[in-house]
């Protein structure tokens, strides 16, 4: 036996389903109480992942590794740099990301006399898709130019999401 409800209603006690089918738009993040029982597995993670050196230290070159996959699959949602002191003169750091060895960004990131103290420059994600054990480093470079300063307390940071492990 089945019946057909067209009309909105109001059930002022309980009601018990053997075996519920919900469309997909039924159940949003409203109808979803502050203390669910939500189990991690059964969403993804999303992370803030940072680095930075020293504020008074002139920006350094290096590779820095910022983040390990856990998740089946994942990816980079967004990416951004600065420095506290911005290069001058003809001075330059230039920071890129990676999975592994390969380059993520559209193009790479470079801070000069033009950027702002304590600005971010945001990057373009061209390849985002990461699965289980790919590492994101952030590789930087710099230059003082012929008459230039690299600036100091360099930061970035890559926005990341995964499944959970």
């Amino acid at each position: 036996m089945s019946f057909r409800q067209e009309d909105d209603g109001i059930f002022t006690g309980d009601i018990v389903f053997n075996n519920a089918v919900l469309n997909s738009a039924c159940v949003n993040d409203a109808q979803v109480g502050v203390a669910a029982a939500i189990q991690a597995s059964k969403m993804r993670h999303q992370h803030r992942q940072r680095y930075s050196q020293e504020l008074a230290t002139a920006a350094s070159t290096g590779s820095y590794v910022i983040h390990v996959f856990k998740g089946a699959t994942g990816g980079v949602l967004g990416f951004g740099c600065g420095a506290a002191v911005k290069p001058s003169g003809d001075g330059s750091v230039t920071m890129n990301l990676k999975r592994g060895t390969t380059v993520i960004l559209s193009s790479a990131l470079t801070l000069s006399s033009a950027s702002t103290n304590y600005g971010v420059l945001s990057g373009t994600i061209g390849t985002s898709a990461c699965t289980v054990g790919d590492v994101l480093v952030l590789s930087i470079s710099m230059s003082t130019g012929t008459a230039g300063t690299v600036g100091t307390g360099i930061f970035a940071y890559a926005d990341v999401v995964e499944d959970y492990q």
